[in-house]
C-alpha cells in the first residue's frame, strides 16, 4: 500500500501539537497518579505493596460504603428534561398586557368599526400568538425528541449516569462528551468505533488491501473475519437497515483521559484553556480502519499492554492511544498519535457546534480555588476518597493492632526444659475435647499441676483502639455520620444524628444542585446540536408525524435563540413527593378560585401524584349532561358573577373546589376540551 509523506510544514505542525500534548501531561501528571491510586484505594488495596484484593492485613473498607451512598443518594431516579424559551419581546406594538386589548374586544362585541390602529394591534397580537405556538411545538418536540435518545442511548445512559457520579466521588472529577451520528458520518469514541456500517465498511477494506498486498494465504485468520463482516453488512441490507440513522451521542469519558493546557483555571466549563487534549486508548486494528493509516504502527513511548497474553502480543493487536485535540483559537479538532508523522485526522471545523465552543463538561463535587501560578494546587479538586484516606489507614491499622494484640494475649504455657519430649508438645497443641494426654517425658513421681506455669499478659487498654475519634473526623471531612456507616459507639444520643444528618443532607443538597446543573449543561448541548443537526424525517419518524421542525439552516438558527432544555431541579435526586402535595394542596385552591381550566388542574394533580393515568383518554370530547361529576369538582351549577367567589364556594385551606361544573363550561364554549 502505497503511503503519502507528509509535508514539512505538517510534520513541523504535528511535532508542535505532540510537544503541547506532552507539556500538559506532565502538569498534571500527580493529579493523574494520584486518581489511580484513589482507584485502587476504594478497590480495597489500601494496604502498601497489596497487589490484590484479598490481603493478610486487617482491612474494614468504609470508602467504598460511604462511595455508594452518595451516589445513591445523589442519583436515585432518571432526571427530567423540560424545554424553555428564553425571554423575548414577540410584539411590536402590543405590551403583553391585556387590559391594552380589552378595548379593541369591547368595540368589537359593541359592533364599532375599528381604527387602523386597533387593526394594527390586532395583528401583531395575532402574529405573536401565532409565532409562540410555533415556538411550544418546537420546543415540545425537541423536548420528547431528546427524551428518546437518552432513554434508546446505548450504553444505558441511566447507568452510565450513575457510574459516571461514582467515578467523580473516587477520582474528583467526571466527564460527559455530548456528540452527534449518523450512520455514514461514525464518530470515534472513549471505547473504540461503534460498529456502524461506515465502521465495518472500513474494517473490511483494511483487511481486504492487506490480504491482497501480502499475498494470498488461505490459513489466515483475516479470511474468515473478512467474511464475517461481508455477511454482517449482507445481512444489514436484506433488513433495510442502510436507511439513515441520527442519534444523539454522550461519551462518557475516564477521569484520567482529558487532559486540558496548563492555562486552564476552573475545569468547569475550562475556564482559559486553549486546548483540551482527550486520550483514547483503542485496538490499533480498529485505528487503522477508523482513520484509513495503515501504516500506523504502536509509538515507542507507548505503554505495554499488559493484558495482552505473550503468545499472541502482535504488533496489530497492540492497543495504541490517539489524541483529540479541541483547539479553541481555531474551532478545530483533530487527531493525532505519539510516533506518527501525520495528522490522523487533518483539523477541521467542529461541527455541530455548541455554545462556548466546547462539547466537553465537567462534574466536580468538592470544588476548590487554584492559581495557575501555584504549582501545589492544582485545579483538580480532592475526591472524597482523598478526604477519607488518612482516617481509613489509621481505622485499619488501629484494627489490625488490637488483632495483633488479641494473638499476643492468646494462653502460653511455661515449664522446664527438657521435661516435655516432642510427642508431649505436639499432644497438647493438637489436643482434643475431653482428650486424656499421656506425658512420657515428666518424671512419674512429678506433679503434673506444678509442671506448667501460666505467663502472664498486659490486659488490653479499649481506650488504645478507641475508634470514635476517626468517625468524627470523617463526619467533619465528608458528612457521614455513624448511622450511616454504622453505629459502633452505642451512646450515640438520637439527637446527634438528626443534626448530623441534617448537616450531611445540607451537604447533599450542594452536590444535588451541581448535578443538575451539570444535567442541564448537558441538555442544553445536546439541544443546540440536535437542532443543528437533526432532519425532520428522523424528527417524525422518532416523535410522531405531528411533530415540528425546521427545515431551512438559518431558521434552526433563529429557534436555537428562543428554546433551550433544562433540567427540572431535583428531578436526579429522590423526590419529596409529600412535599410537592402539599405546596400544590395551597396553590390549586387560588388558581380555581379565579377560574383556572379544570382540564389544567387535573393534569396537574395528576404530574404531582405521579400517576400514570392518559386524561386525554379519560374525559370524552362532548362531556353528556347526565354523566355525574367527580366528587372532588362537583360545586353549586350556579355561575357567579365574575371576579366573584361566593363565601359557600371558597375553598378552605388543603381543599380543591370548582368555580363551575365542566358541562357547564364546555358548554359555554370556554374551554376546548378537545385541544386540552
Amino acid at each position: 500500500m502505497d503511503v503519502k509523506e507528509p509535508a514539512p510544514a505538517v510534520r513541523g505542525s504535528v511535532e508542535w501539537w505532540l510537544q503541547r500534548y506532552e507539556c500538559a501531561k506532565k502538569r498534571w501528571k500527580d493529579d493523574f497518579d494520584r486518581m489511580r491510586e484513589n482507584m485502587k484505594f476504594t478497590a480495597n488495596l489500601q494496604r502498601e505493596g497489596q497487589d490484590k484484593i484479598e490481603s493478610k492485613y486487617y482491612i474494614a473498607n468504609l470508602v467504598i460504603r460511604n462511595v455508594n451512598q452518595k451516589v445513591a443518594s445523589l442519583y436515585a431516579r432518571n432526571p427530567q428534561a423540560k424545554w424553555e424559551r428564553r425571554p423575548r419581546r414577540d410584539f411590536v406594538i402590543w405590551d403583553e398586557k391585556i387590559e391594552s386589548l380589552l378595548p379593541v374586544i369591547q368595540k368589537t362585541q359593541a359592533g364599532i368599526p375599528l381604527t387602523p390602529t386597533d387593526m394594527a394591534l390586532v395583528q401583531d397580537y395575532i402574529h405573536g400568538m401565532q409565532f409562540r405556538a410555533l415556538i411550544d411545538n418546537v420546543g415540545d418536540t425537541l423536548q420528547k425528541l431528546y427524551q428518546y435518545n437518552v432513554d434508546e442511548h446505548d450504553p444505558n445512559f441511566k447507568m452510565q449516569l450513575k457510574q459516571l457520579v461514582r467515578r467523580t466521588c473516587i477520582t474528583g472529577v467526571g466527564y460527559v462528551r455530548v456528540g452527534f451520528e449518523r450512520d455514514i458520518e461514525s464518530i470515534l469514541q472513549s471505547t473504540g468505533m461503534s460498529n456502524q456500517m461506515v465502521d465495518r465498511a472500513k474494517r473490511a477494506k483494511l483487511i481486504l488491501d492487506e490480504l491482497i498486498e501480502q499475498g494470498v494465504d488461505e490459513s489466515d485468520r483475516r479470511w474468515e473475519q473478512l467474511r464475517t463482516l461481508f455477511s454482517s453488512m449482507g445481512m444489514a441490507v436484506s433488513e433495510g437497515a442502510l436507511q439513515t440513522r441520527e442519534r444523539l451521542v454522550f461519551d462518557f469519558l475516564p477521569s484520567t483521559s482529558v487532559i486540558p493546557d496548563e492555562h486552564c483555571t476552573c475545569l468547569k466549563g475550562f475556564v482559559g484553556a486553549r486546548r483540551v487534549f482527550i486520550e483514547k486508548r483503542i485496538p490499533l486494528e480498529e485505528a487503522r480502519a477508523f482513520f484509513e493509516r495503515p501504516d500506523l504502527k504502536v509509538g515507542e513511548t507507548q505503554p505495554a499492554n499488559d493484558s495482552m497474553p505473550v503468545e499472541v502480543e502482535k504488533d496489530d493487536q497492540q492497543d495504541i492511544t490517539v489524541i483529540e485535540v479541541l483547539d479553541k483559537p481555531t474551532k478545530t479538532s483533530f487527531f493525532i498519535a505519539q510516533g506518527y508523522k501525520d495528522y490522523l485526522q487533518a483539523p477541521e471545523p467542529l461541527e455541530p457546534a455548541v455554545g462556548g465552543f466546547w462539547p466537553l463538561f465537567a462534574l466536580t463535587f468538592n470544588d476548590i480555588e487554584a492559581d495557575t501560578s501555584e504549582k501545589k494546587v492544582s485545579i483538580f479538586p480532592p475526591s472524597d476518597v482523598d478526604l477519607m484516606r488518612h482516617p481509613q489507614k489509621e481505622w485499619n491499622r488501629t484494627r489490625e493492632e488490637l488483632r495483633n494484640h488479641r494473638k499476643a494475649n492468646a494462653p502460653t504455657y511455661l515449664t522446664q526444659k527438657g521435661w516435655l519430649t516432642e510427642e508431649d508438645k505436639n499432644a497438647l497443641i493438637a489436643a482434643q475435647p475431653n482428650q486424656v494426654i499421656e506425658l512420657s517425658g515428666v518424671p512419674p513421681d512429678a506433679d503434673v499441676r506444678k509442671a506448667f506455669a501460666v505467663l502472664e499478659r498486659q490486659p488490653i487498654d479499649p481506650n488504645l483502639y478507641n475508634t470514635d475519634p476517626l468517625l468524627q473526623d470523617i463526619l467533619l471531612a465528608v458528612g457521614a455520620q455513624e448511622a450511616n456507616i454504622g453505629p459502633a459507639n452505642p451512646n450515640t444520643t438520637a439527637t446527634g444524628q438528626t443534626i448530623a444528618e441534617q448537616s450531611r443532607n445540607i451537604g447533599l443538597g450542594s452536590n444535588v444542585d451541581d448535578l443538575d446543573d451539570f444535567l442541564t449543561q448537558i441538555a442544553r448541548a445536546a439541544g443546540d446540536i440536535a437542532l443543528q443537526s437533526f432532519s425532520a424525517e428522523v424528527v417524525k419518524e422518532i416523535v410522531g408525524p405531528g411533530a415540528v421542525w425546521p427545515d431551512m439552516p438559518e431558521t434552526r438558527q433563529n429557534f436555537l435563540k428562543e428554546i433551550y432544555l433544562k433540567i427540572v431541579a431535583s428531578s436526579s435526586g429522590r423526590p419529596n413527593n409529600a412535599l410537592e402535595i402539599a405546596k400544590w394542596e395551597r396553590v390549586a385552591p387560588i388558581l380555581f378560585g379565579v377560574g383556572a381550566n379544570p382540564m389544567f388542574m387535573v393534569r396537574e394533580t395528576l404530574k404531582r401524584l405521579d400517576d400514570r393515568i392518559d386524561v386525554a383518554e379519560a374525559f370524552p370530547l362532548i362531556p353528556p349532561s347526565s354523566q355525574p361529576l367527580a366528587p372532588a369538582l362537583q360545586t353549586s351549577t350556579q355561575r357567579p358573577p365574575p371576579g366573584q367567589v361566593p363565601a359557600q364556594q371558597r375553598p378552605g385551606p388543603g381543599k380543591i373546589k370548582a368555580k363551575r361544573p365542566l358541562q357547564q363550561i364546555a358548554s359555554e364554549g370556554a374551554v376546548p376540551l378537545a385541544a386540552a
